[in-house]
């Protein structure tokens, strides 16, 4: 049987496939998903702005959580945030969010290696002469000026909840003068438990108009050949169905 271009846009359309990213909200403590980046348990201080060199839980952003440094000069340690529950061996591109505020530059590292040295870095407001890479603002009616930055073209409803169908779960975007910045990371394959790890980290002993809000991860899955044809092959029977 000839599968054609048709039957594959059914078949999507009847499975979902490829129909958004899913957003993991960063957790600490035990049995949260972040931890340091050696695997040690990571449990944030809460709502400090002191130069303690800790990551702060603050009351903002995605389920009322986002972790920050460097409203004070300090280093926050590496962290580690996990996704499971994937398919193992199955390719998903990954994303880090960050969150960035109106007329403010914010930063944050990202990577899905714990290599030595700096991860890349990346900022909400980027410009020419830095060595960071712009993020991806999430919206294009967020505050600050939309030409130092990258867009996605989304938008969000009156409580701040991105409503274009980019995610596939519910994700606060906005949030009084601040919003929600995506940085694409490429893809992984999930691993034999059908996890994947990113790491996280800030930009070292600087001021806080050059502070880092975490807020946590994404992943969206890549159909492989074989999903592509079993997605094709339900979409036939769908359109059969119809006739």
């Amino acid at each position: 049987m000839k599968i054609s271009s048709a039957m594959m846009t059914i078949g999507f359309a009847a499975f979902g496939a490829g129909a958004g990213v899913t957003y993991v909200d960063a957790t600490d403590g035990i049995g949260g998903n972040t931890t340091f980046a050696n695997g040690d348990v990571f449990n944030a201080v809460d709502d400090s702005t002191a130069a303690d060199n800790q990551w702060n839980q603050r009351d903002f952003a995605n389920n009322g959580s986002v972790y920050s440094t460097n409203e004070a000069s300090e280093d926050g340690a590496r962290l580690r945030t996990v996704i499971s529950g994937l398919a193992a061996g199955q390719e998903y591109a990954v994303y880090a969010y960050f969150w960035g505020a109106s007329g403010q530059l914010w930063r944050g590292r990202a990577g899905v290696e714990n290599t030595a040295g700096d991860l890349q870095g990346y900022n909400t407001s980027h410009f020419s002469s830095s060595s960071f890479m712009p993020m991806d603002r999430m919206t294009d009616d967020a505050p600050g000026d939309p030409s130092l930055q990258t867009n996605l073209g989304l938008t969000y409803d009156a409580n701040g909840l991105e409503n274009s169908g980019y995610f596939t779960n519910s994700v606060l975007i906005n949030e009084a003068d601040r919003y929600m910045a995506q940085v694409t990371l490429g893809t992984l394959i999930a691993d034999a438990n059908g996890e994947i790890a990113i790491y996280i980290d800030d930009l070292a002993n600087t001021s806080n108009g050059n502070r880092t809000w975490y807020d946590g991860v994404g992943y969206q899955l890549i159909p492989t050949p074989a999903t592509l044809t079993l997605l094709s092959l339900a979409g036939f029977g769908v359109a059969q169905r119809r006739r």
